[in-house]
């Protein structure tokens, strides 16, 4: 019973994800979708009280970064008329709930298996 939020919250996130990918160029929704390790770190620091140095925050950073200087080194996005039903803002919110969800799910799951 313990597991079944963070197994609703994956399923969210997978769900969401075709929301994202239907919505989003690729490159944007990998680039975006970064936000995810980030938000781990976060909830770890909040909800398993792990304290991060200043160090470790800036190579958080440093990776997600290094990820999307990757990602648009690979090509830019270009308009693709066949995708006019496309909308960024939607695209957008769902890689923000799939990328939410899925760090609270991971940090949750981990915050059980530290309570046995």
């Amino acid at each position: 019973a313990r597991i079944a939020l963070p197994a609703a919250c994956f399923t969210l996130q997978n769900n969401v994800l075709y929301v994202a990918l239907s919505n989003l160029h690729p490159l944007v929704f990998q680039i975006s979708y970064q936000l995810k390790t980030l938000l781990t770190a976060a909830l770890s620091a909040l909800l398993l009280r792990k304290s991060f140095s200043r160090q470790q925050w800036l190579s958080q950073v440093l990776l997600a970064a290094g990820v999307v200087l990757t990602q648009v080194s690979e090509g830019q996005p270009h308009d693709e008329g066949a995708h006019e039903a496309r909308s960024a803002p939607l695209g957008l919110a769902a890689v923000l709930v799939a990328a939410s969800s899925s760090a609270f799910a991971s940090v949750y799951f981990e915050r059980i298996l530290k309570d046995r």
